[in-house]
Protein backbone atom coordinates (compact mmCIF):
# COMPACT_ATOMS: atom_id res chain seq x y z
CA UNK A 1 0.00 0.00 0.00
CA UNK A 2 1.31 3.77 -0.13
CA UNK A 3 1.13 5.44 2.89
CA UNK A 4 1.10 9.32 2.36
CA UNK A 5 2.39 11.52 0.09
CA UNK A 6 6.16 9.97 0.44
CA UNK A 7 4.72 6.71 -1.83
CA UNK A 8 5.72 4.33 0.46
CA UNK A 9 5.12 0.97 -0.23
CA UNK A 10 4.77 -1.77 2.32
CA UNK A 11 5.06 -5.26 1.41
CA UNK A 12 5.97 -9.37 2.72
CA UNK A 13 9.26 -9.52 3.64
CA UNK A 14 12.50 -10.39 1.67
CA UNK A 15 14.41 -13.27 2.45
CA UNK A 16 17.38 -12.75 3.96
CA UNK A 17 19.21 -15.62 2.20
CA UNK A 18 23.05 -16.68 3.24
CA UNK A 19 25.44 -15.09 0.56
CA UNK A 20 29.18 -14.85 0.81
CA UNK A 21 31.62 -13.30 -0.86
CA UNK A 22 32.85 -16.16 -2.83
CA UNK A 23 33.44 -16.54 -6.96
CA UNK A 24 29.38 -17.11 -7.65
CA UNK A 25 28.48 -13.98 -5.55
CA UNK A 26 31.46 -11.86 -6.91
CA UNK A 27 29.96 -12.37 -10.45
CA UNK A 28 26.73 -11.33 -9.45
CA UNK A 29 28.06 -8.21 -7.93
CA UNK A 30 29.90 -7.08 -11.01
CA UNK A 31 26.78 -8.16 -13.08
CA UNK A 32 24.64 -5.83 -10.51
CA UNK A 33 26.68 -3.04 -10.57
CA UNK A 34 26.84 -2.81 -14.62
CA UNK A 35 23.05 -2.98 -14.37
CA UNK A 36 22.58 -0.33 -11.72
CA UNK A 37 25.41 1.65 -13.68
CA UNK A 38 23.28 1.56 -17.04
CA UNK A 39 20.08 2.27 -15.18
CA UNK A 40 21.26 5.44 -13.54
CA UNK A 41 22.50 6.45 -17.58
CA UNK A 42 19.03 5.63 -19.09
CA UNK A 43 17.17 8.90 -18.44
CA UNK A 44 14.79 7.12 -15.87
CA UNK A 45 12.42 9.51 -13.63
CA UNK A 46 13.72 9.16 -9.87
CA UNK A 47 10.90 6.49 -9.38
CA UNK A 48 12.03 4.06 -12.67
CA UNK A 49 15.51 4.25 -11.85
CA UNK A 50 15.14 3.35 -8.16
CA UNK A 51 13.36 0.49 -8.78
CA UNK A 52 15.50 -0.80 -11.19
CA UNK A 53 18.18 -0.50 -9.02
CA UNK A 54 16.08 -2.28 -6.14
CA UNK A 55 15.51 -5.12 -8.31
CA UNK A 56 19.13 -5.33 -9.30
CA UNK A 57 20.79 -4.58 -6.02
CA UNK A 58 18.36 -6.80 -4.15
CA UNK A 59 19.03 -9.64 -6.45
CA UNK A 60 22.98 -9.66 -5.23
CA UNK A 61 22.50 -8.65 -1.85
CA UNK A 62 19.78 -10.40 -0.08
CA UNK A 63 17.96 -8.37 2.46
CA UNK A 64 14.22 -8.63 4.18
CA UNK A 65 13.67 -4.68 3.51
CA UNK A 66 14.68 -2.16 1.47
CA UNK A 67 13.92 2.03 1.55
CA UNK A 68 15.03 4.05 -1.57
CA UNK A 69 14.07 7.75 -1.22
CA UNK A 70 14.92 11.24 -2.81
CA UNK A 71 15.64 13.87 -0.41
CA UNK A 72 15.40 17.80 -0.72
CA UNK A 73 19.08 19.07 -1.08
CA UNK A 74 18.60 21.91 0.24
CA UNK A 75 17.19 20.21 4.01
CA UNK A 76 17.99 16.68 3.24
CA UNK A 77 14.14 16.07 3.96
CA UNK A 78 12.62 12.93 2.33
CA UNK A 79 10.35 14.01 -1.04
CA UNK A 80 9.64 10.26 -1.89
CA UNK A 81 10.29 6.71 -0.21
CA UNK A 82 10.24 3.57 -2.18
CA UNK A 83 10.02 0.85 0.24
CA UNK A 84 9.13 -3.06 0.94
CA UNK A 85 9.62 -5.29 3.89
CA UNK A 86 8.36 -3.16 7.27
CA UNK A 87 5.31 -2.99 8.39
CA UNK A 88 2.89 0.47 8.31
CA UNK A 89 4.03 1.26 12.10
CA UNK A 90 7.59 0.84 11.61
CA UNK A 91 7.43 3.11 8.45
CA UNK A 92 5.53 5.85 10.31
CA UNK A 93 7.97 5.63 13.62
CA UNK A 94 11.21 5.88 10.95
CA UNK A 95 10.24 8.69 8.63
CA UNK A 96 8.11 10.66 11.44
CA UNK A 97 10.44 10.53 14.25
CA UNK A 98 14.38 8.74 13.65
CA UNK A 99 14.86 9.98 10.22
CA UNK A 100 14.17 14.45 11.05
CA UNK A 101 15.65 14.08 14.44
CA UNK A 102 19.04 12.09 14.10
CA UNK A 103 19.53 10.03 10.96
CA UNK A 104 18.93 13.13 8.74
CA UNK A 105 21.64 14.65 9.54
CA UNK A 106 23.72 11.56 10.06
CA UNK A 107 23.28 10.70 6.13
CA UNK A 108 24.33 14.16 5.56
CA UNK A 109 27.72 13.46 7.49
CA UNK A 110 28.10 10.12 5.88
CA UNK A 111 27.48 12.32 2.49
CA UNK A 112 30.03 14.90 3.46
CA UNK A 113 32.67 12.40 4.37
CA UNK A 114 32.93 11.08 0.52
CA UNK A 115 32.60 7.38 2.22
CA UNK A 116 28.76 7.34 1.46
CA UNK A 117 28.26 3.81 2.61
CA UNK A 118 28.02 2.97 6.34
CA UNK A 119 26.97 -0.58 8.03
CA UNK A 120 25.44 -1.70 11.63
CA UNK A 121 23.99 -4.32 13.36
CA UNK A 122 21.39 -3.94 16.32
CA UNK A 123 21.73 -7.23 17.40
CA UNK A 124 25.15 -7.25 17.75
CA UNK A 125 26.90 -5.18 20.77
CA UNK A 126 29.31 -3.02 19.21
CA UNK A 127 28.64 -3.04 15.75
CA UNK A 128 27.57 0.55 15.22
CA UNK A 129 29.17 3.74 13.38
CA UNK A 130 29.98 7.02 13.44
CA UNK A 131 26.80 7.26 10.54
CA UNK A 132 24.57 5.65 13.13
CA UNK A 133 22.37 7.25 16.08
CA UNK A 134 20.99 5.64 19.04
CA UNK A 135 17.72 6.65 18.74
CA UNK A 136 18.15 4.16 15.13
CA UNK A 137 19.56 1.72 17.20
CA UNK A 138 16.11 1.82 19.41
CA UNK A 139 14.37 2.27 16.75
CA UNK A 140 15.73 -1.35 15.20
CA UNK A 141 15.51 -3.75 18.64
CA UNK A 142 11.47 -2.21 18.60
CA UNK A 143 11.53 -3.04 14.54
CA UNK A 144 13.13 -6.24 15.14
CA UNK A 145 16.21 -5.01 12.48
CA UNK A 146 19.40 -6.42 13.11
CA UNK A 147 22.22 -5.60 10.15
CA UNK A 148 21.56 -2.76 8.20
CA UNK A 149 23.92 -1.44 5.19
CA UNK A 150 22.85 2.97 4.31
CA UNK A 151 24.32 4.95 1.60
CA UNK A 152 24.16 8.47 1.26
CA UNK A 153 23.78 9.67 -2.79
CA UNK A 154 25.59 12.67 -2.21
CA UNK A 155 25.49 15.24 -5.01
CA UNK A 156 27.98 17.93 -4.27
CA UNK A 157 25.83 20.77 -2.79
CA UNK A 158 23.65 17.78 -0.92
CA UNK A 159 22.17 15.17 -0.23
CA UNK A 160 19.92 13.72 -3.62
CA UNK A 161 18.30 10.53 -1.92
CA UNK A 162 19.15 7.56 0.21
CA UNK A 163 19.05 4.11 0.09
CA UNK A 164 19.10 1.22 3.14
CA UNK A 165 18.78 -2.33 3.32
CA UNK A 166 18.27 -4.08 6.84
CA UNK A 167 18.02 -7.95 7.68
CA UNK A 168 15.84 -9.44 10.32
CA UNK A 169 17.92 -9.56 13.80
CA UNK A 170 20.02 -12.44 13.76
CA UNK A 171 20.88 -12.43 10.08
CA UNK A 172 24.59 -12.24 9.13
CA UNK A 173 25.78 -9.16 9.00
CA UNK A 174 26.71 -6.96 5.52
CA UNK A 175 30.16 -8.62 4.20
CA UNK A 176 32.69 -6.76 3.00
CA UNK A 177 31.91 -7.64 -0.96
CA UNK A 178 28.04 -6.54 -0.27
CA UNK A 179 29.46 -3.09 1.44
CA UNK A 180 31.87 -2.62 -1.53
CA UNK A 181 28.91 -3.19 -4.31
CA UNK A 182 27.69 -0.36 -2.62
CA UNK A 183 29.99 1.91 -2.63
CA UNK A 184 30.80 1.15 -6.02
CA UNK A 185 27.09 2.10 -7.46
CA UNK A 186 26.49 4.79 -4.84
CA UNK A 187 28.03 7.74 -6.91
CA UNK A 188 26.05 6.72 -9.95
CA UNK A 189 22.81 6.53 -7.81
CA UNK A 190 23.53 9.92 -6.89
CA UNK A 191 24.32 11.22 -10.47
CA UNK A 192 21.03 9.34 -11.81
CA UNK A 193 18.76 11.10 -9.08
CA UNK A 194 20.37 14.57 -10.25
CA UNK A 195 19.68 13.86 -13.52
CA UNK A 196 16.07 12.51 -13.06
CA UNK A 197 15.64 15.43 -10.94
CA UNK A 198 16.56 17.71 -13.85
CA UNK A 199 14.08 15.83 -15.95
CA UNK A 200 11.18 16.34 -13.78
CA UNK A 201 11.78 20.19 -13.10
CA UNK A 202 11.75 20.41 -16.90
CA UNK A 203 8.47 19.67 -17.15
CA UNK A 204 7.60 21.44 -14.14
CA UNK A 205 5.89 25.34 -14.85
CA UNK A 206 8.52 27.78 -15.06
CA UNK A 207 9.55 28.53 -11.65
CA UNK A 208 10.16 32.50 -13.17
CA UNK A 209 6.72 33.56 -13.58
CA UNK A 210 5.12 34.95 -10.25
CA UNK A 211 2.17 32.23 -10.92
CA UNK A 212 4.08 28.95 -11.59
CA UNK A 213 6.44 29.88 -8.70
CA UNK A 214 3.32 29.86 -6.17
CA UNK A 215 2.40 26.52 -8.05
CA UNK A 216 5.67 24.53 -7.19
CA UNK A 217 5.72 22.77 -3.60
CA UNK A 218 7.90 24.02 -0.94
CA UNK A 219 9.21 21.36 1.87
CA UNK A 220 8.28 21.93 5.21
CA UNK A 221 8.25 19.80 8.04
CA UNK A 222 6.64 20.73 11.77
CA UNK A 223 6.73 19.98 15.25
CA UNK A 224 4.44 19.85 18.41
CA UNK A 225 2.32 22.90 18.30
CA UNK A 226 2.52 23.73 14.84
CA UNK A 227 6.61 24.51 15.61
CA UNK A 228 8.02 24.84 12.13
CA UNK A 229 11.19 22.52 12.52
CA UNK A 230 12.51 22.72 8.81
CA UNK A 231 11.73 24.27 5.42
CA UNK A 232 13.42 24.73 1.96
CA UNK A 233 13.36 28.66 0.45
CA UNK A 234 9.98 27.78 -1.35
CA UNK A 235 8.42 26.99 1.60
CA UNK A 236 10.00 30.20 3.35
CA UNK A 237 8.65 32.54 1.21
CA UNK A 238 5.50 31.07 0.83
CA UNK A 239 4.88 31.26 4.86
CA UNK A 240 6.25 35.09 4.73
CA UNK A 241 3.39 35.67 1.91
CA UNK A 242 0.93 33.82 4.37
CA UNK A 243 2.19 35.51 7.99
CA UNK A 244 2.45 39.00 5.92
CA UNK A 245 6.11 39.64 5.28
CA UNK A 246 8.01 37.91 8.15
CA UNK A 247 8.75 34.36 8.36
CA UNK A 248 7.05 33.18 11.69
CA UNK A 249 7.96 30.18 13.94
CA UNK A 250 4.70 28.59 14.17
CA UNK A 251 2.69 27.67 11.38
CA UNK A 252 0.31 30.40 10.53
CA UNK A 253 -3.56 28.93 11.10
CA UNK A 254 -4.71 27.79 7.41
CA UNK A 255 -1.70 25.34 7.87
CA UNK A 256 -2.07 24.42 11.06
CA UNK A 257 -5.42 23.42 10.43
CA UNK A 258 -4.77 21.49 6.94
CA UNK A 259 -1.82 19.95 8.71
CA UNK A 260 -3.99 18.28 11.29
CA UNK A 261 -6.69 17.15 8.97
CA UNK A 262 -3.68 15.30 7.40
CA UNK A 263 -2.60 13.72 10.34
CA UNK A 264 -5.59 12.59 11.34
CA UNK A 265 -6.66 11.05 7.94
CA UNK A 266 -3.63 8.89 8.08
CA UNK A 267 -3.95 7.88 11.69
CA UNK A 268 -7.53 6.41 10.50
CA UNK A 269 -7.58 2.82 9.50
CA UNK A 270 -9.52 1.29 6.44
CA UNK A 271 -11.44 -1.39 6.45
CA UNK A 272 -8.53 -3.89 5.90
CA UNK A 273 -6.74 -2.48 9.05
CA UNK A 274 -4.21 -0.52 7.13
CA UNK A 275 -3.66 3.36 7.94
CA UNK A 276 -5.06 5.11 4.51
CA UNK A 277 -2.99 6.96 1.89
CA UNK A 278 -3.17 10.97 1.93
Amino acid sequence: MLLGRLGIRVAPQRPGGMATDGPVCRTAHELACRAIKRACYAGHDSVRLREEVARRLLGAVPADAYALTTTDPETGLFTHLLGEGLGAPQVEAFVGHVYPREERARLIELGRSGRFVATADAGAPGRGSLFHSELFHEWSVAAGVGPELRAAFWGGDGLLGTGCLLRARGSRPFSAGECALMERVAPHIARGLREAALLELAGQPDPAGEEAAGALPGFLLLGSGGRICSRDRRAAAQLEDLAGGSEPALAPPGVSVVAGMLRARFAEPNAEGDHRPL
